[in-house]
């Protein structure tokens, strides 16, 4: 918003504008501006300028939702409109509370343990202020329904916050049926694991606890599909031979979301499986105590899968009843239906064998694509036909993953038994083998062939009849190590990371810790295997191994221990020489520790990037820079690395630039780059690719400093030096204050500067002409600061030290540059 804004708003109020009105959704003024609460103390924002003004917070949208509900996942707002008064536990015209609210949401990363999430610590914040973990909107729905249907996380923690297991919907759905209905068969098991604390009575039926409907949790997971959450209530005494309202105890398949009627079905990263109808059918006849010829169920749910005309249904049970009464034809009440159902099915069957019958190589039926497609198409038959004529279920892709990693992740051990002979998979335990596949197939530099042992505990599904086939029948590592790529300062290196029982071990997913882990553990997984193995490193050393070897690429032994302190160690207490390789690499890798420890062991500072002329890109600033030009504080700001924008990102990085100035690092050093000249038609945020060929490049010498001011990223750390040399000029004629003018990051940066005894808050701008910059100079192209500060809409904090500026120098901004512009050409532009 236009700074003008604060000072037209009490105008337009004072001429009679309503701040109640509302839009189309009932949303006021304030609703609408919720997001622009900033929590800075020195700057009023636009949103506390309209409460000042006399706005009500009790404001309310036309589906009784409150401000609280607009921002429940941003908690420094939630906490500063609770501060102003507003009741957490408010509900909307539906009966959404702030918790159920936030509980709805869907979460992402929450595997990730290292990545903080911003719906989590919002879900921690509400259930702190909220008393009570169980309110209930108009259809009864309460915070453990939702966080059902989402994320294990969220269940865990609302039932430590003493949610209500047993709760259930007006329509009688309990958690576990709604976990059950939307494919979360890790939730189901956390459920069922809570659960036996109780008495075994008590536990069957809340687990054969039917809804409104006479569903159990057991109907709602055969109908969505997915035979591991059938295998976790099977497991935890689920009864199969209970009918629900309509008499029918296992034979639809249908999804559903929390409500009965509602189809909908959260968003979820295992949407990419199938519903496997056959698993879950084989299932529940090996459950049964009745013979399968003698089951009335059975017959009378083929009767429905025939009629409904459920094809790929009507096969399963055709299946299923040849393996199991091969000498017993079954009698269909509605031949005809049957006929139609099956010609359907093998009219679809004769296409597909058509189309994979192309001799070129090239043809998509080749693909990994296409036998994925047959895999999810569930035409098990055709894809196992296909593969023993012409298919290579090894084949790799660019992403280093092959039709055996896929049938591994989803499940499928009955088909990979088959179609995959044991000592092809064995080569995938060896990392030599994987370097040569990963070669021809031109695998991305990113990308490694994983073991599939890691692919089946990587899997977010409980996979244990894969895993355990892995290792009874096939006899794979169990301590295969993992190899992750790092980022290095020429390639990507790729180190040990663990093996199977440290990705299991992380606790992803219910069923890495629940069945996995003690599986892994009681097959003699090796416990105490660590993700670097130092003793290799160390008995190589003693045999003279070179600690100062350096490979094709350039990289040595340094640069490769990649974020291994330790190892680091080791090879510099044994001879090994430091070299500039080594302190980009640990740049590269974010090492902070790393990186302290090599510069410390001689003036390495000031290294340039060793390179062989590549071009470094900057797309976003215009600016091209060769390799040998990239010193390590450059390298730090983004050159040749990604650009540091995670709040995680920048500490590292603020961390590294004064790690690299406390060792001598040289904020003055010239350095050569070559800058975009935009062309008519093209403005400075054009995107340099499209348009590189049509610009002029125009080549320029400035200084390590200018360059970080023009930035605007990890400057503090400059401002912490007790001198910096304010009028150096690089070859553009700008000084460090006229640098600072040309970047929006830099103008609307605050930084904490001593003064006296205590530490202030400053904008760069002040900090700079409180040390005595000088605000009246000129470039070589005669523009002075309000050119540049022309360009933007800074924040109020800095719009008062440019009135001064003003004040102090009216004629600033009537003076022309060499073009004949002033300050007011820039701001009409």
């Amino acid at each position: 918003m236009c700074e003008d804004a604060y000072e037209l708003l009490p105008m337009l109020l004072q001429a009679g504008a309503d701040f109640e009105a509302r839009d189309r959704a009932g949303r006021t003024v304030l609703f609408r501006h919720i997001d622009s609460i900033q929590i800075s103390r020195s700057n009023p924002t636009l949103f506390q300028t309209l409460i000042d003004l006399g706005a009500r917070l009790d404001t309310r949208d036309f589906k009784g939702r409150t401000l609280l509900h607009q921002c429940c996942h941003q908690i420094n707002r939630l906490d500063h409109m609770i501060s102003l008064g507003i009741d957490p536990t408010l509900a909307d015209y539906e009966g959404n509370t702030l918790l159920i609210e936030t509980a709805a949401s869907k979460i992402s990363n929450f595997n990730k343990v290292k990545t903080p999430n911003e719906h989590l610590r919002s879900l921690d914040y509400v259930l702190e202020i909220c008393n009570n973990p169980n309110p209930c909107d108009i259809d009864g729905v309460q915070p453990q329904h939702l966080a059902a249907t989402i994320s294990e996380v969220y269940v865990y923690k609302l039932l430590n916050s003493g949610a209500d297991i047993f709760g259930v919907t007006n329509e009688g759905m309990s958690a576990l049926h709604t976990a059950a209905q939307v494919r979360q068969p890790n939730i189901v098991g956390l459920l069922c694991s809570r659960l036996l604390e109780l008495g075994d009575d008590m536990r069957r039926t809340f687990i054969n606890q039917q809804n409104t409907e006479g569903q159990t949790a057991l109907h709602l997971a055969c109908r969505s599909g997915r035979p591991e959450t059938v295998q976790v209530l099977l497991e935890s005494d689920a009864e199969i031979h209970l009918m629900d309202e309509t008499e029918l105890n296992r034979s639809l398949f249908k999804e559903s979301g929390v409500l009965l009627n509602d189809m909908r079905r959260p968003c979820s990263d295992q949407d990419g499986a199938c519903s496997m109808g056959d698993a879950i059918l084989e299932l529940l006849v090996l459950q049964d105590p009745i013979p399968l010829a003698k089951s009335r169920s059975f017959s009378f749910a083929f009767y429905e899968a025939v009629s409904n005309h459920h094809e790929y249904t009507v096969d399963c049970f055709s299946r299923l009843w040849t393996r199991m009464c091969p000498d017993i034809p079954f009698n269909h009440s509605n031949r005809m239906e049957y006929l139609t159902s099956k010609y359907r099915l093998e009219a679809t069957r004769q296409a597909l064998r058509g189309y994979s019958k192309f001799d070129d190589a090239d043809h998509p039926s080749k693909s990994l694509e296409f036998m994925e497609g047959l895999l999810f198409r569930r035409q098990y038959g055709i894809l196992e036909e296909f593969i023993a004529k012409q298919g290579d279920p090894f084949r790799i892709n660019h992403d280093a993953h092959s039709l055996l990693h896929s049938l591994v992740k989803w499940g499928f051990k009955d088909i990979l038994a088959r179609v995959c002979p044991r000592d092809a998979i064995l080569d995938l335990d060896d990392h030599e083998w994987c370097q040569m596949a990963e070669a021809k197939a031109s695998c991305s530099q990113s990308s490694v062939i994983r073991s599939l042992l890691v692919a089946a505990c990587l899997s977010e599904l409980p996979n244990m009849s894969v895993l355990e086939f892995l290792v009874e029948e096939i006899g794979v590592n169990l301590d295969i190590k993992c190899r992750s790529p790092s980022l290095g300062i020429q390639e990507l290196i790729f180190v040990p990371s663990g093996g199977p029982l440290h990705q299991v071990a992380a606790g992803g997913n219910w069923w890495h810790v629940a069945k996995a882990l003690p599986y892994l553990i009681k097959m003699g997984a090796n416990v105490e295997l660590r993700p670097f193995h130092k003793d290799a490193a160390k008995l190589l050393i003693e045999y003279g191994a070179d600690v100062n070897a350096v490979d094709a690429r350039g990289m040595t032994c340094l640069a490769k221990a990649g974020d291994d302190l330790t190892l680091l160690k080791l090879l510099m207490a044994n001879g090994a020489t430091v070299t500039a390789s080594d302190i980009f690499s640990a740049i590269g890798l974010e090492q902070v520790e790393n990186l302290e420890v090599l510069l410390a062991q001689g003036d390495y500072a000031n290294l340039r990037m060793p390179g062989l002329g590549k071009i470094c890109k900057s797309g976003s600033r215009g600016v091209r820079i060769v390799e040998s030009e990239v010193s390590p504080l450059l390298h730090v700001l983004g050159y040749g690395t990604p650009t540091m924008c995670k709040p995680e990102d920048v500490s590292r990085g603020t961390r590294m630039v004064k790690t690299l100035l406390n060792h001598g690092a040289d904020l003055y050093a010239y350095f050569s780059k070559d800058v975009r000249v935009l062309k008519e038609g093209y403005d400075e945020h054009s995107n340099m690719d499209e348009s590189e060929e049509l610009d002029v490049w125009e080549p320029q010498t400035t200084t390590v400093i200018h360059e970080f001011l023009r930035t605007g990223l990890l400057i503090e750390p400059l401002f912490h030096l007790p001198f910096l040399d304010l009028e150096l000029r690089d070859s553009s004629g700008e000084t460090l204050l006229l640098a600072a003018c040309r970047s929006y990051e830099t103008l609307n940066t605050e930084i904490y500067c001593a003064q006296g005894q205590e530490t202030v808050t400053k904008t760069v701008l002040q900090e700079l002409i409180d040390r005595g910059a000088d605000v009246t100079a000129r470039d070589n192209y005669g523009k002075n600061i309000f050119h540049h500060i022309g360009l933007y809409y800074p924040r109020n904090d800095f719009a008062e030290t440019r009135m001064t500026i003003i004040e102090k120098n009216p004629n600033l901004i009537h003076q022309p540059d060499l073009a004949g512009d002033t300050f007011f050409h820039e701001i009409l532009r």
